[in-house]
């Protein structure tokens, strides 16, 4: 933080310096860990399941990417609108605009990754209505039969 950033219309720089140290999304809060740990996980495993060859670890990988995700979502979505709206008034900058940038890919990456998983649920609805003896549920099962469906 620093002076450049003041914007005399909102208030004054010491006061805002001392929301932002009031602010219960410093870096030491554990929303803010938290999400720069799943972040850093979800980067991580994206890599390795975009640049890893075919391969049982990378496998894996899209499930605990999947999960992790899955899981962090909401938590990340709530810090980084609480961050937003302690710093929408700070005057654009450098950094400010750097910081939208990258509120904006990660929504981007985001709203991706719940497309995928939709696209998976569908699907993974699809080859139970084409492979009944795999479905999870939706049906019963009596001894030596497949599921069928109840109407």
């Amino acid at each position: 933080m620093s002076r450049t950033n003041f914007n005399s219309k909102n208030e004054s720089f010491e006061h805002r310096l001392d929301a932002v140290k009031r602010s219960r999304l410093g870096w030491q809060s554990w929303l803010a860990l938290f999400s720069m740990a799943a972040l850093l996980f979800e980067t991580i495993t994206g890599l390795v399941i975009t640049l890893g060859p075919f391969h049982p670890f990378v496998q894996w990988s899209v499930l605990a990417h999947t999960a992790v995700g899955s899981l962090a979502l909401l938590p990340t979505a709530w810090y980084c609108s609480s961050h937003w709206w302690d710093y929408r008034r700070w005057t654009l900058s450098h950094v400010v605009l750097l910081g939208y940038v990258a509120l904006l890919g990660l929504t981007v990456c985001s709203a991706s990754g719940v497309v995928y998983v939709a696209m998976a649920d569908e699907r993974a609805g699809e080859a139970g209505a084409r492979f009944p003896h795999l479905r999870l549920s939706g049906g019963t099962r009596e001894a030596g039969q497949t599921l069928v469906q109840e109407t």
